[in-house]
């Protein structure tokens, strides 16, 4: 009785370590992408670039086209947001 309960803590545990990795992956690899865009000095035009970036382009080829919408809506009204707050992040 008590194997099927350690089977499936265990499975639970795989499938949070593997959320918690595939997040920090996704995270680093846009940090990553930032950190290139800031380098280049002057502004940033984050809203225009949110399409260009790497975990963008990896969403368009897993969500269909009304999901990709939103989600770079959502993405857009999250960094315009960050512009009105944070004088770095706003546009030119």
């Amino acid at each position: 009785m008590l194997a099927p309960m350690k089977t499936l803590v265990w499975i639970l545990f795989g499938l949070l370590s593997l959320l918690w990795t595939g997040g920090a992956w996704v995270l680093a690899r846009l940090g990553g992408w930032a950190a290139g865009l800031a380098a280049t000095g002057g502004t940033v035009d984050w809203v225009g670039k949110v399409a260009e970036s790497p975990p963008m382009l990896m969403l368009a080829r897993w969500l269909d086209a009304a999901w990709y919408q939103r989600v770079q809506d959502a993405m857009i009204a999250l960094l315009q947001g960050l512009g009105e707050g944070l004088p770095c992040w706003a546009r030119p």
